[in-house]
C-alpha cells in the first residue's frame, strides 16, 4: 500500500480518522512512500506548532521516526511521471507523485484526501479512503 501524508500525519495526531490509520502500521512491511511524504508531513506539524496543536519536540521526535515506518522512494524517479498525470487529471503534481508511486508499484493508495480519491479513482487508479482502509 502506498500511503500519503494524510495518513501518516494521523499515526501521531488523535484526528478522526486516528485510529484507521494507526491500524495500518501492523502492515508496516507493505508501506511505501514517496520520500516527498517527510516533507509534507514536516509542513503540517509546522502549521500545527504554530497554532499550538503541537509541541516542538514531539514534531522533531515524530520526524526522526517517521522514516523507518514505511519504504521510502525517491521522488525523483516520479517526477515525470507525476507531471504527466498531473497534467491528464487536473490535479496538483504533488498529489500525483502518490498516484505514481502506486503505478509504478502495482499497489493501492490509501488516502484521506477525498478530491485525489475521486481524480484517482476516476483515472483508473487504486485509490482508497482511509476509513475503508480496514476493510
Amino acid at each position: 500500500m502506498v500511503i500519503d501524508a494524510s495518513v501518516a500525519v494521523k499515526w501521531f495526531v488523535p484526528d478522526e480518522g486516528h485510529e484507521s490509520a494507526r491500524a495500518l502500521l501492523d502492515q508496516r512491511d507493505a508501506l511505501i512512500a514517496p520520500d516527498w511524504l517527510l516533507a509534507e508531513v514536516a509542513n503540517v506539524f509546522w502549521k500545527q506548532q504554530r497554532r499550538g496543536q503541537i509541541d516542538l519536540p514531539l514534531a522533531q521526535e515524530v520526524l526522526n521516526i517517521l522514516p523507518g515506518l514505511l519504504d521510502l522512494a525517491p521522488t525523483a524517479a516520479l517526477i515525470n511521471e507525476a507531471f504527466e498525470i498531473a497534467h491528464t487529471i487536473d490535479h496538483p503534481v504533488c498529489d500525483c507523485i502518490y498516484l505514481a508511486l502506486t503505478r509504478e508499484q502495482g499497489a493501492t493508495l490509501v488516502t484521506d484526501d477525498r478530491g485525489l480519491i475521486r481524480k484517482g479513482t476516476a483515472a483508473h487508479f487504486s485509490v482508497i479512503a482511509l476509513d475503508d482502509s480496514h476493510n
